[in-house]
């Protein structure tokens, strides 16, 4: 399995998670190595779930470490999500 294989398993696999949690928030794009969504306001308590679903990757040696970043306007304007465990 290469790196784009994974990726696209996480879509499926967010997607899945979106669905069964009845939420708003769509996938938009895969640019990259970066997945893009449009976050329905109250739902940032995906996060986590998003996170845990990209770092599970048990055929790779090395950890996947995932930054979430989140914009009102512009990918110029990310900012750093936070995440409280």
């Amino acid at each position: 399995m290469s790196c784009a294989d994974m990726l696209k398993d996480y879509i499926v696999q967010i997607s899945r998670f979106l669905r069964e949690n009845n939420c708003k928030t769509l996938f938009l794009a895969n640019i990259h190595d970066e997945l893009q969504f449009a976050v329905h306001k109250g739902e940032e308590w995906i996060f986590p779930h998003i996170k845990r679903i990209m770092e599970d990757v048990p055929w790779m040696k090395v950890p996947v470490v995932v930054d979430l970043e989140i914009s009102e306007t512009t990918w110029a304007d990310k900012k750093e999500v936070e995440l409280v465990i």
